[in-house]
């Protein structure tokens, strides 16, 4: 991968973050970790493991499986924009209710 070329995790990071409306700081303040974490991985191209992609992934009601693949912790899925995993992550969410609706 080339300078120029961003690590595909951090791509997924600016696309929540673009979502969401959230900075980096933000982010890692919502997942009760040390801005680092970031700073880290889009500076030092130092990518989180498994503990921060899970706190990230939550915060922003991600699938953390989602965060694990973009991290390159997990093979790629068949198709890594939305998948089963991610649906199933969304409906855990949902109060009964939402989910009959």
């Amino acid at each position: 991968m080339s300078p120029q070329e961003k690590h595909p995790f951090i791509v997924w990071v600016d696309e929540v973050e673009g979502e969401l409306g959230w900075t980096d700081n933000k982010w890692t303040t919502k997942a009760n970790i040390s801005a680092s974490v970031l700073n880290n991985a889009r500076n030092k191209g130092i990518i989180p493991k498994w503990e921060a992609c899970v706190a990230l992934a939550t915060a922003a009601n991600r699938s953390p499986i989602t965060a694990f693949r973009k991290a390159g912790l997990l093979p790629s899925g068949p198709d890594d924009n939305i998948n089963f995993t991610d649906w199933e992550h969304l409906l855990a969410q949902m109060t009964p209710m939402k989910q009959k609706k």
